[in-house]
């Protein structure tokens, strides 16, 4: 069966280091079927590096002296999956348009839509309804389907509710 390609955002990290259950995290649901290689992820250099020091410095400023092993574990565990299990890409395309940087609110994180158009991915998961919501072009519950240039894909919310259940 072909593997769906994906580009995470560092919110679904930041999710899975908050959480208290991992059992029952979305965000922890997601690295699991990464590393059950359900899905196949990308990520640049670039992308790579905001996780990493956004997980650190979330994990040293939420720890309390009796939690600071515990989250900075965490945090190299939920690293290591996604390094482990990622394909690692360069861009060729600089998606610098003004309609994407307007669209995006935060330039910052236009290194995510230039890893979706790159790999051509079909899915971007992220938490991040403010910076990313803006592309969707019809949604639903909790998919709405994207444009970048001339490539069409679904950007997942996990934040918002998955179902009745």
């Amino acid at each position: 069966m072909p593997k769906h390609r994906t580009v995470i955002d560092t919110s679904i990290l930041v999710s899975a280091l908050k959480s208290r259950d991992e059992t029952r995290s979305p965000a922890w649901k997601i690295l699991e079927m990464l590393k059950a290689k359900e899905i196949e992820n990308y990520v640049t250099p670039e992308i790579l590096d905001e996780m990493e020091i956004t997980l650190f410095s979330i994990a040293m400023e939420f720890a309390t002296p009796e939690t600071y092993w515990d989250l900075v574990d965490k945090a190299h565990r939920i690293l290591g999956i996604i390094r482990s299990n990622s394909r690692l890409l360069e861009p060729k395309h600089a998606l610098s348009d003004r309609e994407t940087l307007v669209k995006l609110q935060d330039p910052d994180d236009v290194k995510f839509l230039e890893a979706v158009f790159a790999s051509k991915a079909k899915y971007f998961i992220t938490e991040n309804t403010k910076h990313f919501g803006n592309f969707v072009l019809k949604d639903d519950s909790r998919t709405g389907r994207a444009r970048i240039v001339n490539h069409y894909f679904y950007t997942i919310f996990t934040c918002l509710p998955l179902g009745n259940s």
